[in-house]
């Protein structure tokens, strides 16, 4: 430091003059928060050809982990239970009785654990082949007639409205 020139003041980052925006948009490259990648792992860079063939079973390794447990894994052991749960208006509307499996106590405990009241409705729908209001079927006849109507109009002569077929004059 020398005594004849003006001491340079270092601010923190933090404080906002100058070109405090400027220096707010700059990246800094942060080693602590490093993510590694199937890539980073893969080409280590050292020069040799072995280096710049991917490593094709670790990267699989890599994606695997990161994709999680399947869905046909989670939901293996409700498989038989597949479509079979009723949606609660009509567990509300359609007066189902809550028989066998579905079966509730009268009363609900509080659980002090959950901090609510056990067992909900909501929590443990009912089991059962849902009520089959004819719909699908109505909609399934209805899409199948247009279907038809559109292929036959396919091969229908926008003029056959304006030819009129002459009369034929017997012979005799």
């Amino acid at each position: 430091m020398n005594f004849g020139e003006p001491p340079k003041h270092e601010y923190s980052p933090r404080v906002m003059i100058g070109n405090w925006f400027e220096e707010r948009l700059k990246y800094l490259k942060d080693d602590k928060h490093r993510i590694e990648t199937t890539y980073r792992k893969n080409f280590t860079g050292e020069g040799t050809l072995k280096s710049y063939v991917p490593d094709v079973i670790f990267r699989r390794k890599i994606w695997l982990r990161n994709e999680g447990i399947g869905s046909e894994l989670i939901r293996q052991e409700r498989k038989h239970l597949e479509g079979r749960f009723i949606t609660s208006y009509d567990q509300e509307f359609g007066n189902r009785k809550r028989e066998g499996i579905n079966y509730l106590p009268p009363l609900r405990t509080w659980s002090s654990r959950d901090l609510c009241w056990k067992p909900e409705k909501s929590d443990y729908p009912i089991i059962g082949s849902p009520t089959n209001w004819g719909l699908l079927e109505k909609k399934r006849e209805v899409w199948k007639d247009d279907r038809r109507e559109k292929w036959i109009k396919a091969f229908k002569s926008s003029y056959q409205h304006d030819y009129t077929q002459k009369q034929r004059l017997d012979p005799l």
